[in-house]
């Protein structure tokens, strides 16, 4: 869709069926509260009689999927590595929020052409889940001592 008073696109993801109601409304909270370059921006959300609307940017090139898939020759290496750079600034960034996405995927990753190149972000939030409070400060050295505990004990 285009904003006629802006002249910019957006995108708009409905879902009509009741079912799917509280997924769609769980991902717009979760949504509406993240801002980060390498995460898909939220626009707004509109209900109406045909159901809910979920309005968010546009990435003019599409998915990365796509990208991979429609490019004769492989992508030049300095091109994976600042989408695989931007892809992991942004799942850090929700970790960083306590949320996982559970579903990132290259057909979850959307590419945008920005004045310095293509830019990645993290999209499709539909099941995306809070970290559980227990696992927010787990580092790796909390990991190796719970895995060394629970052997001890398995052992014992």
């Amino acid at each position: 869709a285009t904003d006629s008073k802006t002249g910019k696109i957006f995108v708009i993801k409905t879902m009509k069926k009741a079912t799917k109601m509280k997924l769609m409304c769980a991902e717009i909270r979760l949504m509406a509260r993240l801002k980060h370059p390498n995460i898909l921006r939220f626009l707004g959300v509109c209900l109406d009689t045909s159901g809910i609307h979920l309005l968010t940017e546009y990435m003019e090139i599409g998915n990365l999927e796509e990208v991979v898939e429609d490019n004769r020759e492989p992508l030049p290496w300095s091109l994976r590595m600042k989408l695989a750079h931007d892809i992991s600034k942004g799942m850090a960034y929700l970790h960083s929020v306590g949320v996982i996405h559970r579903d990132l995927a290259s057909k979850n990753v959307l590419i945008s052409n920005e004045s310095n190149g293509y830019t990645a972000v993290v999209a499709d939030f539909g099941l995306a889940a809070k970290i559980p409070s227990r696992y927010v400060n787990f580092t790796y050295r909390t990991f190796v001592t719970n895995i060394i505990q629970y052997h001890s004990i398995i052992n014992f």
